[in-house]
């Protein structure tokens, strides 16, 4: 009986630690949609399909197209997005990864959920969304990932190399967003991953003032001169680092045709 009770709180803790909380859809407006999608742990991913059934086009939504943006921000986390080739006449398909590269030891907290703004004409419905969290914690306790619902895995390397980037958002580690996209939808899917790639989400510990690091630097039009304060009095402010661009312009439109 021992036995099996510690099988079966092995088996909860197995699937606590990658399967995913279920993405929440909002409307937004006309022909707009907010999309939450869980936040990954420390050195991990979290990777979501969102799929957009086409319909009438929506009276003061723009017109022929959808927009990707992020308007609640990223903090630290690396947040990219593509439309994946056509997979169905009369649907949009996107594919998303968002990376947190948190340093060890940092003192904020992780992002709990990344909320994305898609908007478009014809996207009168909600999505349909899969997503998975945190499969390189996982996979490195040499752990399977649950099986997400079919289709996230449907997705190949081909779909993902050919797919058109909307969305990218935060500092760079290495890797372009179609290599972010794949590795990350790899290791959810259970498949071969490059090592390299999950060594490249775990930032290391903290360097900075007594070995603590302060919360990130948020948004502003300034250069780095603006100033945090970390989070001992005792210690002095430090100049924010320079900011990636807070999204590139890669938040454009999606053709929707279909």
């Amino acid at each position: 009986m021992y036995r099996l009770l510690t099988a079966v709180v092995a088996l909860v803790v197995a699937l606590g630690a990658s399967a995913a909380a279920a993405t929440r859809v909002a409307r937004d407006g006309h022909g707009a949609w907010l999309v939450g999608i869980q936040g990954p742990a420390r050195a991990d991913v979290t990777v979501a399909r969102l799929d957009f059934r086409l319909g009438q086009h929506v009276r003061g939504a723009p017109s022929g197209t959808a927009h990707v943006t992020l308007p609640t921000g990223s903090g630290l986390d690396y947040v990219t997005v593509e439309r994946l080739p056509t997979l169905a006449h009369g649907r949009v398909t996107l594919l998303a990864a968002i990376a947190n590269r948190r340093p060890a030891g940092a003192l904020y907290p992780d992002i709990a959920r990344i909320g994305l703004r898609v908007a478009g004409g014809r996207l009168s419905r909600g999505p349909s969304a899969i997503e998975v969290a945190n499969p390189f914690t996982a996979r490195r306790a040499g752990r399977a990932v649950p099986m997400p619902k079919a289709g996230l895995c449907d997705v190949g390397a081909p779909a993902v190399a050919s797919g058109h980037v909307v969305l990218q958002v935060g500092a760079s580690f290495g890797y372009g967003p179609h290599t972010v996209l794949a590795q990350s939808l790899d290791a959810a899917c259970n498949r071969p991953y490059d090592s390299a790639f999950a060594r490249a989400l775990d930032v290391g510990a903290c360097i900075g003032i007594s070995g603590l690091c302060c919360p990130p630097c948020g948004p502003s039009a300034g250069a780095a001169s603006d100033r945090i304060l970390c989070p001992l009095a005792a210690q002095p402010s430090i100049a924010c680092p320079a900011r990636a661009p807070r999204q590139a312009a890669a938040n454009g439109a999606l053709p929707t045709g279909g």
